[in-house]
């Protein structure tokens, strides 16, 4: 009979190894496809659309106040600049954007620490509205 309970408990600690080993090597496997994941998260452009590879920028100027700053966006380089290909619009008025045009908008950190973006318009659209 102690045999039998020895040999049960032997049992079952073998399993509970099998199944730690597996759940600890699926866990280190994940972390690898993961990251690679995150590589091909990206973002649009809030001009044009286009989604940025890892790496690009929107073109920007930020005019940093105490609370918050003062940003004006000009494009990414899909939209903005020398080999510019892709059309500019407006989110807020819709309207083709000039190459001297840009939009303006608000940045702040938020209690996060994430700094948060909003776009008024472009140029044309804020100064429409004075």
């Amino acid at each position: 009979m102690l045999t039998i309970l020895i040999l049960i408990t032997l049992i079952v600690v073998f399993v509970m190894i099998i199944i730690a080993y597996r759940a600890f090597s699926q866990g280190s496997e994940k972390k690898p496809q993961d990251h690679e994941q995150a590589d091909h998260i990206s973002i649009p452009c809030i001009i044009c659309g286009s989604i940025l590879k890892r790496g690009e920028r929107l073109r920007s100027t930020v005019y940093t106040g105490e609370n918050e700053s003062i940003v004006h966006v000009f494009g990414c380089p899909h939209c903005f600049g020398e080999y510019a290909m892709r059309e500019r619009r407006c989110p807020v008025c819709k309207r083709l954007l000039s190459e001297e045009d840009y939009l303006i908008g608000r940045m702040w950190k938020r209690r996060s620490g994430k700094q948060h973006l909003r776009i008024a318009g472009c140029t044309r659209c804020i100064s429409s509205r004075k």
